[in-house]
């Protein structure tokens, strides 16, 4: 009987095991039962998903990356970029696939868009700016065009004028020529036409436009003496008075100088500072604009004149009685002299009106 007992306890125990064994085997191949049929995937781009390329750019592959399971999958992904052609312009896609262990199919789809971006080149032949002298005929240069993609004989040109070059009228004459090919992209450059002032001279007196020049190119003959001009010294006499009314004192320093007058200054002060130094802030003889008569020094002859109240006023107030500041700030490269707060050139109240709202000095004013 005990045996009979024993030998039941032990089938008991038996099927125990053997359940336990079933129902762990039924989890575990639950388990990968489901990791086959329904896997854990991760697939995903690399890069951007929509890639735009320039036209005859290289196109650099970024690939994918995939996990199966928790696994890496990258060794297994296919790459299928049979239908790109980044040599012409168009919308491609390139497929990208895995094939799980179930034997279903993952795919990415990246769509790479061709597209011609690049903007036209066009040069100028021929120099830019071109100066031409005054009455002079023009004839445009032309230009060269290309393109990344169109043939340049196919290529949009369109030239424009800001107005009819005229070379009996001095001035700056702008020519705008712009590109564009069958993309749309579009570039444009512009060409300067300067057209020198014209230049009189008479009994050795330079005029341009009218304007009569002294500097340290254009010069006065030795015999030319005409005193202070009238008109000039009266229209700084009003000025003078004005700026009193308000307590400044333009007090007068110089203004006519004759030739003869000039050189001994000049030749004093080379003796003094040398001829560099000297000719940075005095004319040499026929060179003064003090011989036209038409150019004084008033306030101070002092670096520091154009920082003072005084100073400050002449400088925004000098063209309403038709004065410049002749030699201005900055400007000793175009002058040839350093910067003089004191020295006024009269030009009449239109022109140095003109002059004084360009920021320009005389020389470039007038382009000279």
């Amino acid at each position: 009987m005990e045996k009979e007992k024993k030998g039941k306890k032990i089938w008991k125990y038996l099927i125990i095991i053997l359940l336990i064994l079933l129902v762990i085997s039924l989890i575990i191949g639950g388990y990968f039962l489901k990791l086959y049929l329904y896997p854990t995937v991760s697939f995903s781009l690399k890069g951007e998903e929509k890639y735009l390329l320039s036209y005859g750019d290289k196109y650099e592959e970024a690939g994918a990356e995939a996990k199966v399971n928790g696994k890496d999958y990258n060794n297994k992904i296919k790459i299928d970029d049979s239908k790109v052609k980044i040599d012409e312009l168009g919308e491609y896609k390139i497929n990208y696939s895995i094939t799980l262990p179930n034997g279903k199919q993952e795919n990415l789809e990246r769509i790479i868009k061709v597209v011609d971006d690049i903007k036209p080149e066009i040069k100028l032949k021929g120099d830019n700016p071109i100066k031409i002298s005054y009455g002079s005929t023009f004839t445009e240069p032309g230009y060269e065009v290309s393109d990344n993609y169109d043939e340049s004989d196919t290529l949009k040109v369109e030239v424009t004028y800001d107005r009819t070059i005229n070379t009996k009228e001095s001035g700056t004459y702008q020519i705008t020529y712009t590109v564009t090919d069958s993309n749309h992209n579009s570039n444009s450059i512009v060409r300067e036409v300067i057209v020198s002032p014209r230049i009189v001279v008479i009994n050795g007196i330079t005029y341009v436009e009218g304007i009569l020049i002294v500097n340290k190119k254009y010069s006065l003959p030795a015999n030319y003496n005409p005193g202070e001009n009238k008109e000039a010294a009266n229209q700084l006499y009003l000025m003078r008075m004005e700026a009193a009314k308000y307590g400044y004192d333009l007090r007068y320093c110089s203004g006519f100088r004759s030739y003869n007058y000039q050189t001994n200054l000049y030749n004093n002060y080379v003796k003094k500072y040398g001829q560099a130094m000297t000719d940075t802030f005095s004319a040499k003889p026929g060179h003064s604009e003090h011989q036209t008569g038409l150019a004084f020094d008033i306030g101070a002859i002092d670096d520091n004149f154009g920082d003072t109240e005084t100073g400050k006023w002449l400088a925004i107030n000098a063209h309403k009685y038709g004065f410049i500041i002749r030699y201005p700030k900055g400007k000793q490269d175009v002058t040839g002299y350093k910067y003089e707060p004191w020295h006024v050139r009269y030009l009449g109240v239109e022109l140095a009106t003109k002059v004084y709202k360009s920021g320009l000095t005389l020389e470039e004013y007038l382009n000279i």
